[in-house]
């Protein structure tokens, strides 16, 4: 980003999918004020995050248990299902919700490792 002379609006974000028994697949990035004039070209590319209200889940410690905060978030809107007299999902919540890394998971102390999923309110 600096070469390119692109600065961050904001901390780091990700956004996960399913990649089946592999593993999983993910989109990195940064959020930035304004695309670039000259985009970058190859695996990096200049997109965006959707839009609109948002409800933020707040996961505070090690990613090892990073899986109880998602199962939360689960529970949660199952609960709104339930209560709304829904008995299955009419969608999956968070399909299209993104990571915001607001300490570096590189460098921060596992235990004070914060992380902010982020899941888009359609209704």
């Amino acid at each position: 980003m600096p070469a390119a002379s692109i600065k961050p609006a904001g901390p780091p974000i990700a956004r996960y999918s399913d990649g089946g028994q592999e593993g999983f697949q993910f989109e990195a990035g940064y959020p930035v004020a304004e695309a670039p004039k000259n985009p970058p070209q190859g695996d990096i590319a200049v997109g965006e995050t959707p839009s609109g209200k948002m409800l933020d889940f707040v996961h505070r410690g090690p990613f090892s248990t990073i899986d109880e905060t998602y199962a939360a978030i689960d529970d949660y809107f199952r609960g709104r299902r339930k209560s709304a007299g829904l008995a299955e999902p009419e969608r999956d919540e968070l399909a299209n919700s993104f990571e915001e890394y607001t300490t570096d998971p590189s460098t921060a102390d596992p235990e004070k490792l914060e992380v902010h999923v982020l899941v888009p309110v359609t209704k």
